[in-house]
């Protein structure tokens, strides 16, 4: 049986050219695909992605302390800019022969030269810190590396942030976590400076 066809009249259109003028009426023929089935690795690895991706901005929870003071688990949190925080580094390199010699992080001669943005990097991280301590100790010559890293928060009083007799090129290189030679903001030793006109 032949369907019927329903002639009509050419009307320009300018979406799309043109009408067609031979329209049928029989109802058209759809093909159904079926859903391609996806293999349940792929629903597993989607979903341990979703879940690293809300959970880990989350994991500064897991760390005691204040993460705006220790940076520990500051990194990729959802309140990045939600503090101020200034530091001052003294970095201190023990040589084979008893010598110790600080350097700020501005200095030229440092063992490891630092660029700027590098030294922004490094100030306030514990885990950078370590980082750079290793590769500090790599150097010939070199016993031990030290940070004598005092912080501000928010423009609170000065405290110090970690503690100076760790020597960090000891210490493992971490990431996560929290590290026992950084001090929290509460337990943090304050900066005293002395008096005008005291000794």
């Amino acid at each position: 049986m032949r369907c019927p066809v329903l002639q009509l009249p050419l009307v320009k259109c300018s979406w799309v050219g043109f009408t067609p003028r031979f329209i049928p009426l029989c109802p058209a023929i759809v093909t159904v695909v079926p859903p391609v089935p996806v293999p349940s690795v792929v629903l597993v690895v989607i979903v341990l992605w979703a879940i690293f991706q809300l959970g880990f901005p989350l994991r500064h929870f897991l760390v005691p302390g204040n993460v705006s003071w220790t940076e520990e688990g500051h990194l990729f949190a959802w309140h990045m800019m939600l503090r101020s925080k200034s530091e001052d580094v003294t970095v201190m390199v023990e040589r084979d022969d008893g010598s110790v010699t600080s350097y700020s992080l501005t200095d030229e001669d440092l063992p490891v030269p630092l660029t700027r943005r590098h030294r922004d990097t490094i100030s306030g991280r514990a885990y950078i810190m370590v980082q750079y301590a290793h590769a500090v100790a790599e150097q010939p010559g070199v016993e031990g590396v030290y940070f004598d890293v005092w912080a501000s928060l928010n423009s609170r009083e000065w405290r110090l942030l970690i503690d100076p007799e760790v020597d960090l090129s000891k210490e493992p290189l971490f990431w996560l976590g929290h590290a026992p030679w950084v001090f929290h903001e509460d337990e943090a030793l304050r900066r005293v400076y002395a008096e005008p006109g005291g000794s």
